[in-house]
């Protein structure tokens, strides 16, 4: 299990380092967004300390939140880049193998028994609800999908609370 963070430190390096189409002059988009930068390398930091021999289930989760807002950031900031942003996607890709490992290392955890195991049950099923509308979000916004076709979780939310009187 040592092995897969290290493969996601890997493709979230790979995805940083990677150019895109995006830029006119061919720059990163990781550089003209240092803070979507500052969430990546910290995330590809605690992702590599987790596939550490001291690292655990801590140090996946602390990857994964420090990491998330990166990809939201990009496709806010180049809303249907699609394919031009390719190491945008190889980031999340990454991103997602950290999230998996998280999700694996909470099941385990949630498995065993006494206290510990019972407040734990829930962590793995609510951390992979919450990153299934996480991808869905990055990539309905990244890619450009019609609202009328799929809307983004966040255009539902909104219209939940804005006819919360009518529903």
């Amino acid at each position: 299990m040592r092995r897969l963070p290290a493969f996601a430190a890997i493709l979230m390096a790979a995805g940083i380092a990677l150019a895109s189409r995006v830029e006119l002059d061919g720059g990163s988009p990781w550089l003209s967004h240092p803070v979507a930068l500052a969430s990546g390398v910290l995330a590809l930091l605690a992702a590599g300390f987790a596939a550490t021999p001291r690292g655990g289930v801590v140090a996946l989760l602390i990857g994964l939140l420090l990491g998330l807002p990166a990809p939201l950031i990009l496709v806010d900031a180049y809303p249907a880049a699609g394919l031009a942003l390719p190491g945008l996607w190889l980031y999340l890709i990454g991103l997602g193998l950290t999230a998996w490992c998280a999700m694996d290392a909470l099941a385990e955890a949630g498995s065993g028994g006494g206290r510990r195991g019972s407040r734990l049950g829930l962590a793995a099923p609510l951390l992979f609800g919450f990153w299934l509308l996480y991808v869905w979000e990055v990539l309905v916004v990244g890619f450009g999908v019609p609202q009328i076709l799929l809307p983004a979780p966040h255009q539902i939310g909104h219209q939940l609370a804005s006819q919360a009187a009518v529903l």
